[in-house]
């Protein structure tokens, strides 16, 4: 099945666009804690007064009607409150050859990411997959930093495609820490497995 495809074509009138849904939220002020604020304020230099309007203009419901954009969850710094965040910091911006190298699986906008480089992790050691290739515009979009913050560094794959030219299988053995904690809730318990088995021979 090509999710993406599936969700991008969907009619205006489908039930999974509409606005009535229990995970869209109509206005951000309601769904906005001071910690979401972090990267729109402190990455992207937008105006603490600004940050509400420019999110809920340009985060695309229309485009991509996921619960991640509906309850702006794009904005939740996940990794940071994982309890080996500063293992996890020191091991990336400690100097070594080679760089140590970060992946982010079903990194929806690189919100992790960008995180980890306002922290002082250089961004070239960073990188996030999702199937979702519209991602990466949105988030370019979302924080402002194109100049800062490389297209490149988004991998559009299927995380259980065992397709030889699915560009995520293209990245096998450069990683030296991947990171799931926004991604395999989505799963049953089998398909978790496959998952697992697959990050593993991504190493």
């Amino acid at each position: 099945m090509d999710l993406t495809a599936e969700i991008i074509t969907l009619p205006n009138d489908h039930p999974a666009r509409s606005k009535a849904l229990p995970w869209y939220n109509s206005s951000i002020s309601g769904a906005l804690r001071p910690s979401m604020s972090f990267l729109p304020e402190n990455w992207s230099k937008i105006r603490a007064g600004e940050v509400e309007a420019h999110i809920h203009n340009v985060a695309s419901w229309k485009v991509l009607p996921r619960p991640s954009i509906g309850k702006f969850r794009f904005l939740e710094q996940v990794l940071l409150r994982h309890p080996s965040y500063e293992q996890v910091l020191t091991a990336l911006t400690t100097r070594s050859t080679p760089p140590p190298r970060f992946l982010d699986i079903g990194a929806c906008l690189d919100q992790d990411l960008r995180m980890l480089a306002s922290a002082g992790v250089p961004t070239d050691q960073l990188s996030g997959t999702d199937i979702f290739p519209k991602f990466e515009r949105i988030g370019h979009m979302v924080f402002r930093d194109e100049d800062q913050f490389s297209s490149t560094q988004f991998i559009c794959g299927n995380s259980l495609s065992h397709d030889a030219q699915d560009s995520l299988r293209d990245t096998r053995g450069p990683w030296s820490i991947v990171h799931l904690s926004m991604f395999l809730h989505i799963f049953d318990l089998d398909d978790q497995e496959r998952v697992c088995m697959r990050v593993m021979d991504l190493l």
